[in-house]
């Protein structure tokens, strides 16, 4: 037999090797999708449902807008809080609605306000070396969002004079981005 001749592999040991773990054991399918089979017609209702829920959601942006501002109205005058509630107009093409924004300006935290932060930090990343493992993904979760606001801190130490956004500015930006996302977060 020649070289080429043992080199030729058939497509059934092709598929039989995608089954196979680095022991050589055999990869079942997941339970989950052991009985799943995907129809065109299941393509169909997923791309169907899709365009419904983002047409829904288009259509329904400015009273969703107008929900939002009045809840941010009711809690800006329950709390007292200085300044006053707006509307940011937004454009998308034909769509025209309004997000809510509270327009009042924000300096950097206190000290006793960073320091209690930090301290609350540091006691939750603390917290998570004494979880089990069944909990590992909280463990992993809660040192993610200690890294978030941990660099928070270490920013407003050291850098708070230099942040580019007002707090106005910053609330419609992140409105924005969750009126985008929004309908596919479900």
């Amino acid at each position: 037999m020649t070289a080429t001749a043992q080199s030729i592999v058939t497509e059934e040991q092709i598929q039989s090797l995608r089954r196979r773990g680095w022991r050589g054991g055999i990869i079942t399918p997941h339970r989950a999708f052991a009985h799943l089979h995907f129809s065109k017609l299941d393509l169909w209702i997923t791309i169907a449902s899709v365009a419904a829920m983002t047409a829904g959601w288009l259509g329904a942006l400015s009273y969703v807008g107008e929900f939002w501002f009045r809840i941010f109205r009711f809690w800006h005058k329950f709390l007292g809080l200085e300044g006053s509630v707006a509307r940011a107009p937004q454009h998308w093409g034909p769509l025209k609605f309004s997000l809510p924004t509270v327009l009042i300006s924000a300096g950097p935290p206190a000290s006793m306000t960073w320091w209690i932060t930090a301290a609350v930090t540091f006691l939750v990343l603390w917290i998570t070396f004494g979880m089990s493992e069944e909990q590992l993904p909280w463990v992993y979760l809660l040192r993610f969002l200690v890294i978030v606001q941990g660099t928070a801190l270490v920013y407003f130490e050291f850098a708070a004079a230099r942040f580019p956004h007002d707090l106005p500015s910053y609330t419609v930006g992140m409105l924005y981005f969750g009126t985008i996302l929004s309908p596919y977060c479900r």
